[in-house]
């Protein structure tokens, strides 16, 4: 199982971008969004799980993908808390999957974008998603993001050696990276 986890600090993006991915390589690929696990079983109106258990089924549903498919993550590699910055699940649970012995390949895609594009993305959604606008709270989330997804490339290494990279794609404009984004998915679908 080949696994993408799509990352990225909010704005950049990341779900317009998948969502281009789910179009074009309509059932060629398993989805799975962490985030709406946290939103649905943690953070909503009724507290159903822990976000221990959360995690727990995050690993589950990458799991249970069949062993040739490309399982793609929408993903934040760190998370603004009140208290500080966390990763998106703990560091354990990710070694956990790659230890998993169903992992052929781990690839950390991170999107990033113009400055002013974040801004203006966040802008338009900021009631609906809690956006921050703070041009040095973006700074300190890139920071942070970048920081974390180191981490996360180090733990998948420690078992996965050379089956783990970073790809950083640049959505400067939507066409040219839905461009990029295509051709390098087909490096990663099993060919028909």
């Amino acid at each position: 199982m080949k696994v993408v986890f799509v990352g990225g600090v909010q704005g950049v993006g990341k779900s317009t971008l998948i969502s281009f991915l789910q179009k074009r390589f309509k059932g060629q690929f398993v989805m799975r969004d962490a985030g709406a696990l946290f939103r649905r079983y943690v953070y909503g109106t009724k507290k159903m799980k822990t976000a221990e258990e959360v995690e727990q089924l995050i690993v589950h549903t990458i799991l249970r993908a069949p062993r040739n498919s490309v399982v793609v993550i929408h993903w934040h590699y760190a998370v603004r808390r009140p208290d500080g910055y966390i990763p998106q699940i703990d560091y354990s649970r990710l070694a956990q999957i790659a230890q998993s012995k169903k992992i052929s390949e781990v690839c950390l895609l991170h999107i990033d974008a113009p400055f002013n594009a974040i801004i203006a993305r966040r802008a338009l959604d900021r009631y609906a998603k809690m956006r921050a606008l703070d041009p040095e709270v973006i700074r300190d989330e890139q920071k942070h993001e970048d920081e974390f997804l180191l981490h996360m490339y180090e733990v998948f290494r420690a078992h996965l050696n050379e089956r783990v990279r970073i790809v950083r794609l640049y959505n400067r404009a939507l066409c040219e990276a839905t461009q990029y984004l295509a051709k390098f998915f087909e490096t990663l679908l099993p060919r028909a």
